[in-house]
């Protein structure tokens, strides 16, 4: 992401921000998934716009019958700025907040595969 301050950024360079951070998570979440570490559930909806992942242990499975796993860690991120209201303070600061947990999320994946264990809930 530019090193560039919040307030130099413009609502289109925040937009791209969001949208190669969404880009890294999917990444991370195959890489997680392709090691066994840890099962990450993660989509991006196009039609809203909308990125979310959820980690679980590994070798979570979701079968009818059977607990739903417990979710070790979650993000939802929107990677629009609502329109007509792009531009304002409101919409610098949820970028900003989204940018916090989705490098707090990006941290944790990472972190799965530095470990290198399989992650198990406690």
């Amino acid at each position: 992401m530019t090193e560039a301050t919040q307030e130099q950024l413009t609502p289109e360079d925040m937009l791209e921000n969001l949208h190669i951070m969404a880009e890294e998570i999917l990444l991370l979440a195959v890489a997680v998934n392709r090691s066994r570490l840890a099962t990450v559930n993660a989509s991006y909806s196009g039609h809203i716009d909308v990125l979310s992942a959820e980690v679980y242990e590994a070798g979570a499975t979701f079968k009818s019958g059977t607990p739903t796993p417990e979710c070790l860690a979650s993000l939802w991120m929107s990677c629009d700025l609502m329109g007509d209201m792009k531009d304002t303070r409101f919409a610098r600061d949820y970028y900003e907040e989204s940018v916090r947990k989705c490098r707090a999320f990006s941290q944790q994946l990472d972190s799965i595969l530095e470990v290198n264990r399989p992650l198990v809930a406690r």
